[in-house]
């Protein structure tokens, strides 16, 4: 499928629902690679499997990175990652804080419900969430953000707006 004649041709690409183990997420950025024109990519409610051994030593710096590797070749492109609440645990919000910043790729993105039931008394778990936030409120590419349905206290989002005004002055 990741040399269909059609992928060319592909703008959206909608994967809902989706339980990804480490070949499915490498098949779904194939396609992706071979989509110059894609413009939106939506990954809502995802979850990742792994076999046990694996799970163990799981994390978000061998997702993420993959993914950012192809979208940075798609020019302010759009992802949703709406209602994936596990980037709100463990190493989430680092991993696509790092992802962001590198790749400097999206002109929208839409993390709504990500952290709506993270651990906000992790001092970990906060701090990435809070790295997150920084990023893109620096992130001058970035036209839109969903952050709605979130469990973001007031200092979360005063951070946000200090850095972003920043941003935009300079």
């Amino acid at each position: 499928f990741t040399s269909s004649y059609l992928l060319p041709s592909l703008r959206y690409l909608e994967i809902p629902n989706c339980i990804f183990d480490s070949g499915t997420w490498t098949s779904m950025c194939k396609i992706i690679q071979n989509a110059p024109r894609l413009k939106t990519v939506c990954l809502n409610k995802f979850t990742v499997e792994l076999p046990e051994e694996e799970m163990q030593e799981f994390s978000w710096n061998m997702f993420m990175p993959e993914l950012f590797d192809v979208l940075k070749d798609h020019r302010s492109v759009s992802l949703s990652l709406r209602d994936v609440h596990p980037l709100g645990e463990f190493d989430g919000s680092l991993a696509l804080a790092r992802c962001i910043q590198e790749s400097q790729c999206l002109g929208a993105l839409d993390i709504s419900g990500c952290f709506q039931h993270a651990d906000m008394e992790d001092e970990y778990v906060r701090d990435g969430i809070m790295k997150l936030l920084s990023v893109l409120a620096g992130d001058s590419r970035l036209l839109e953000l969903d952050l709605s349905n979130n469990a973001l206290e007031p200092i979360h989002l005063d951070h946000f707006a200090r850095i972003r005004a920043d941003s935009v002055l300079q």
